[in-house]
């Protein structure tokens, strides 16, 4: 992906170039602040794509929250970065988006519980239950079929100074889709605690996340 990634908050602060990089956007981890802070950083675009996979995002509409593994090959010998989260915090950030969403197509308030949320994450399809996509662990996004990582990995919890160090320069993230302002761990019991600690059990041993923390290894900046 060509992108020139240049300061946005002061003029004479150093420019950091990034001709070559790739970011995987995994959902509900400030993607969108990133890609609309004029770094000149943005998603993966359809150019980037191996053309067998491009059908199935062009349908859900989500081709900017393509895997790593989907890029055409001769994009995945370039650099890469993303930005993971604790995936506590970052499924309520689903629940409360999905339901301002919900708010706003239908101009009322639509009452759903944390918990019947959690039971969404599963479809019937074909008489069979799967994942609907986005809930995957986060891994996933950006692994290769190997199962190994190929990104550098910066935290959520700490992005702005993480992604200033990474780019080199002083970057000020605007907050966009911004949906809650509640503690994240006000809204689970230990029932739905223990739901988020299996679904994402993948995630919690790589990247040694607990209940109350970001990240504390596997990561650039760990």
């Amino acid at each position: 992906m060509a992108t020139n990634c240049a300061t946005t908050n002061t003029n004479d602060a150093k420019k950091y170039i990034m001709s070559d990089h790739i970011f995987i956007h995994i959902p509900k981890t400030a993607g969108s602040s990133i890609t609309s802070a004029g770094l000149n950083i943005q998603p993966i675009s359809r150019p980037q794509l191996a053309k067998k996979y491009i059908p199935q995002y062009e349908q859900h509409k989500n081709m900017c929250h393509a895997l790593w593994r989907h890029l055409n090959h001769k994009y995945q010998s370039n650099p890469a970065f993303t930005v993971i989260r604790n995936p506590w915090s970052r499924t309520v950030s689903r629940y409360t988006y999905t339901m301002m969403k919900a708010q706003r197509r239908a101009g009322i308030k639509k009452e759903r519980t944390f918990e019947q949320f959690l039971r969404t994450r599963t479809e019937e399809v074909l008489g069979s239950w799967q994942t609907i996509k986005g809930w995957q662990n986060q891994l996933d996004y950006i692994t290769n079929i190997d199962g190994k990582v190929q990104c550098n990995v910066l935290r959520f919890e700490n992005i702005e100074h993480e992604i200033s160090l990474y780019l080199q320069q002083n970057i000020q993230l605007p907050h966009r889709r911004h949906s809650n302002t509640k503690d994240y761990r006000e809204f689970y019991n230990d029932k739905t605690q223990q739901i988020i600690a299996d679904w994402y059990n993948a995630d919690i041993d790589y990247f040694g996340f607990d209940f109350d923390t970001t990240a504390t290894k596997n990561t650039y900046y760990s």
